[in-house]
């Protein structure tokens, strides 16, 4: 049986993707309708998935103060916590994507897969080789979760053999 990583969310950070355009390092001036969101600098960008992780002056309350701004925001394509393990003794940050990686039940293909996915806000983005009925999948905005919760769900409820979201890891040099 499959078990959950026991994650926590980064009380400071979040990511973002913007639907076009380079990211800012600074969202100082991001406004909408005049809503301020607090000081915000980039921290890392992550040039290949085209997003971004900011750190906000302030706790938790002043992220997500921030992310509901941005999400808000018709120029954000994606925005979503950073989490990190537990109990790590390095708390590296665990930059989460719209991305899951999908081993659907084997009696879940052709139409009824594509139907699952269409009600639930999933795109398959491509086959994975060697892994039956394994899609790489993205999670649209139509899914109302992030991709931890899409993939809890789908094994949760029965429909995947395995489910996991695409992390962003920074890894250290040696």
């Amino acid at each position: 049986e499959g078990q959950k990583l026991p994650l926590v969310k980064v009380p400071d950070a979040f990511a973002l993707r913007l639907r076009e355009g380079r990211l800012p390092a600074e969202l100082r001036a991001w406004t909408r309708e005049g809503e301020r969101i607090p000081p915000v600098a980039m921290e890392r960008a992550y040039g290949r998935q085209r997003l971004a992780t900011y750190r906000v002056r302030g706790a938790a309350a002043a992220r997500d103060r921030a992310m509901d701004a941005l999400r808000r925001d018709e120029r954000t394509q994606y925005c979503t916590h950073v989490y990190r393990r537990r109990r790590a003794r390095a708390p590296d940050p665990l930059v989460l994507t719209d991305e899951i990686v999908v081993q659907f039940k084997p009696e879940i293909s052709g139409q009824a897969l594509r139907r699952l996915c269409r009600e639930r806000g999933i795109k398959l983005a491509e086959r994975i080789p060697g892994l039956e009925n394994g899609y790489l999948c993205r999670v649209t905005a139509r899914a109302g979760e992030n991709a931890l919760k899409v993939a809890n769900r789908l094994y949760e409820e029965g429909l995947a053999v395995a489910a996991e979201p695409n992390f962003l890891r920074r890894l250290a040099r040696r």
